[in-house]
């Protein structure tokens, strides 16, 4: 599933948008059981400013693999941008019970839960 992750992001990279996201998207019908090809869709989704589209699919990684704090950690972020300020500090709360050490999380979340009080 790797090599479909370089191909994508190389065709990505070369301005091949669409094809490169099909690719991507073909190693998460290939691999629908791993969470990786998701969160590297969701990536680049959200780097291409694709955020309503990284949305579900950073969701389907954390539904694969709730310990995947990169993905939970993406999916707090873009729910925090888009003003779901509940669902983003769920996600944090989530990495900081199962990594207290995760600094950025914990201090994300402590500004989310100010926000929301």
């Amino acid at each position: 599933l790797i090599g479909f992750y370089l191909l994508g992001e190389l065709l990505l990279e070369k301005g091949q948008t669409e094809e490169g996201f099909a690719i991507l998207r073909e190693a998460t019908e290939r691999g629908p059981e791993f969470a990786e090809p998701f969160y590297n869709l969701g990536i680049m989704l959200q780097k291409y400013n694709r955020a309503d589209e990284a949305i579900p699919v950073f969701e389907r990684a954390v539904e694969l693999d709730g310990s995947y704090l990169a993905a939970r950690y993406h999916l707090a972020g873009l729910y925090a941008e888009r003003g779901r300020l509940p669902e983003a500090a769920a996600q944090l709360q989530a990495i900081v019970a199962i990594e207290p050490g995760y600094e950025k999380a914990a201090q994300h979340l402590m500004n989310i839960r100010n926000l929301l009080k």
